[in-house]
């Protein structure tokens, strides 16, 4: 993700202390709201709900991958 997205990645690692901030980042990278846009690849989609899971405490002690 950090060499295909890295204004996504970047915005992750600032945000990734503001528990609020980013879960609302997190929402908006993952839910289309204005329509029609394409998403990510499927590989990138799926690491953002691991890290979203992650962070959320769902995983305890794991790392997230990558």
């Amino acid at each position: 993700m950090l060499q295909a997205f890295p204004r996504v990645a970047n915005a992750l690692a600032r945000l990734w202390q503001d528990d609020i901030g980013l879960e609302l980042y997190l929402d908006e990278l993952l839910v289309d709201r204005r329509g029609g846009r394409r998403g990510f690849p499927p590989e990138i989609h799926n690491e953002l709900l691991t890290l979203r899971a992650y962070h959320a405490g769902r995983f305890p002690g794991a790392m997230p991958s990558r």
